[in-house]
């Protein structure tokens, strides 16, 4: 079993079929990975789709609703302090990206995301495999 987790990044490029969606449909198709998502990541990829109307929202919820992603809502005390640490040490970092490495450092995921301009420099936090 291998524990992932998606940033935003990941989810709208497999939903959108860009390079790097045929690896997220790989391991998501794989029944042995626990597929994680942050539920702040998760408002970021409803944000980019209801930016293109309710009806794109719509869909885009249904295709999240059949994937069995574990979305988790909590913030912990240490993921949030790392979190800040991010912040802090890394900047230029976004908050969703801060949240994103620290849910997969504190949960031992793979964190798969797009997003290589601001995540590469974080790669000493967690595993992070780059989409593109």
């Amino acid at each position: 079993m291998v524990n992932f987790s998606l940033d935003a990044g990941a989810v709208i490029c497999w939903l959108k079929g860009e390079a790097g969606a045929g690896r997220v449909a790989e391991v998501v198709a794989n029944p042995a990975n626990v597929i994680r998502i942050h539920i702040v990541n998760l408002i970021e990829v409803r944000y980019h789709y209801l930016r293109r109307g309710r009806e794109a929202l719509a869909e885009v919820n249904l295709l999240i609703a059949d994937w069995a992603l574990e979305i988790d809502r909590e913030i912990s005390e240490p993921m949030a302090a790392m979190a800040a640490e991010i912040k802090a040490n890394f900047a230029p970092v976004s908050l969703a990206d801060t949240i994103a490495v620290a849910h997969a450092a504190t949960t031992g995921a793979v964190l798969l995301t797009t997003d290589r301009g601001e995540m590469e420099k974080l790669t000493r936090i967690c595993q992070i495999e780059f989409l593109r």
